[in-house]
């Protein structure tokens, strides 16, 4: 659950206000629990660890022999745009 009264979130290549549904039952995470999460910190303009946060969580979807859309820089690049 996310703190706070400004919600963003990233689906489908674009930022989105408010807390949108992004997972549908037939998605293969729903259905097969295979997801990852890293959470990043944003404080006062910063983001300490930004991009280890984003290597962690393409390394861990490729663990699970999932096939990562986007590389860290990518996800970093979304990352700091809607901070």
């Amino acid at each position: 659950m996310a703190i706070g009264s400004e919600i963003k979130t990233y689906f489908g290549g674009a930022w989105h206000d408010g807390d949108v549904p992004i997972m549908r039952a037939a998605d293969h995470g729903s259905w097969l629990g295979t997801t990852v999460f890293d959470g990043a910190r944003f404080v006062d303009g910063v983001a300490p660890d930004l991009m280890a946060h984003c290597e962690r969580a393409v390394a861990s979807a490729k663990a699970l022999a999932l096939q990562p859309e986007q590389t860290p820089q990518e996800i970093f690049d979304a990352a700091w745009e809607g901070r």
